[in-house]
């Protein structure tokens, strides 16, 4: 691929500059998507992804707490529900903010969001770690799971965002 070369908005596919077509759907280029679009990785993308990440898993998190605390007025009694909460919060944060990366922002692109959320469930079992000073296997397939989860909201943002298109 060239710097030159552009992204049909249709359906994804790469276009030489000198066309007015794309080659794969057939739907004819606009002006303003003649602009070449930057195919490399941007590390503040993948920043404001961890942000976002982070941020969600920590509201989540705390809206886990207070509806179960409501519903369960005995959660410090059951360490059970403790973990529920501590696990539940942060997949739902995962889970609700790479969607939203991926449909609502349009610069983000699948890999920097992807990456952003993997990084912020790494410095989180890092955290794990500093706390309780050992990783259990336990810990280790809850962040295998956080990552599956992240991988399934990136590409459902996209799915959603390829659906849904505005304007």
């Amino acid at each position: 691929m060239n710097k030159e070369d552009i992204k049909c908005s249709h359906c994804g596919n790469i276009i030489p500059p000198d066309s007015n077509f794309c080659n794969k759907c057939g739907k004819e280029l606009l002006p303003q998507e003649r602009i070449p679009e930057k195919l490399g990785f941007s590390y503040k993308y993948f920043i404001i992804s961890s942000l976002i990440v982070f941020l969600a898993m920590i509201i989540t998190s705390f809206v886990a707490a207070i509806l179960l605390g409501i519903y369960d007025s005995n959660m410090d009694i059951i360490p059970e529900n403790f973990i529920i909460v501590s696990s539940v919060g942060p997949a739902a944060g995962i889970l609700i903010s790479t969607i939203a990366i991926t449909f609502f922002i349009k610069y983000i692109k699948i890999k920097e969001a992807l990456y952003g959320a993997f990084f912020t469930i790494f410095l989180l079992k890092c955290g794990d770690f500093i706390i309780i000073n050992y990783i259990t296997f336990e810990s280790i397939l809850v962040a295998l799971l956080y990552c599956l989860i992240a991988i399934f909201g990136v590409y459902a943002g996209n799915f959603f965002k390829k659906q849904f298109r505005f304007g």
